[in-house]
């Protein structure tokens, strides 16, 4: 992790900050794993005694191959129990806890990046004013196919009720303004 701030000027008039950390996360089970990147920075400008000019964006990049199946107990015999008509596992199959569920191709990624400025201004009457800017954009891209229970009753390796594939693609941004005042 990083984590710089300071002034960036000898007046003290220009002030910034830049953070960045980055995760990487292995599991246990074949193939599972995750790394995230972010940068986020950001810089305050003194417009005058009364006024700060603020500017700034982040940036978040995750790769990684999921396992949303956790550790599962599928069952090798199923039977019912006493006085129910709901299957329950007499002996669970026995897999190697390293076991992964999902296809090779499974993968996530996903990208962040966010804008904004802001302009504070307080009045000589106690009235303040702020203004804010901030834009999204979020991209992200699923491609999972794994084993797992849609229920705990579920028996054996096949069947729809125990396979289950994600495809997904999404992009979306988002923008807002805001102007607030107040008086102290």
């Amino acid at each position: 992790m990083l984590d710089v701030s300071g002034s960036l000027n000898k007046a003290n008039t220009l002030r910034g900050r830049l953070v960045g950390a980055e995760e990487y996360k292995k599991s246990f089970k074949d193939r599972v794993w995750g790394r995230k990147h972010m940068v986020y920075g950001i810089a305050e400008a003194d417009a005058g005694d009364s006024s700060v000019l603020t500017l700034g964006g982040m940036y978040q990049k995750s790769r990684e191959v999921p396992d949303f199946s956790g550790i599962i107990l599928p069952c090798e015999n199923q039977k019912t129990a006493p006085f129910s008509s709901t299957p329950a596992c007499n002996r669970p199959l026995q897999l190697p806890r390293n076991t992964y569920l999902g296809e090779d191709w499974s993968r996530l990624s996903a990208d962040k990046y966010n804008l904004f400025s802001g302009f504070k201004h307080v009045f000589d009457n106690g009235w303040q004013l702020n203004a804010e800017v901030s834009y999204t954009k979020n991209e992200s891209d699923a491609k999972v196919g794994q084993f797992f229970l849609k229920n705990e009753y579920a028996a054996g390796l096949s069947g729809e009720d125990a396979v289950g594939f994600l495809t997904e693609k999404t992009k979306s941004s988002r923008s807002s303004r805001k102007i607030r005042h107040w008086r102290n």
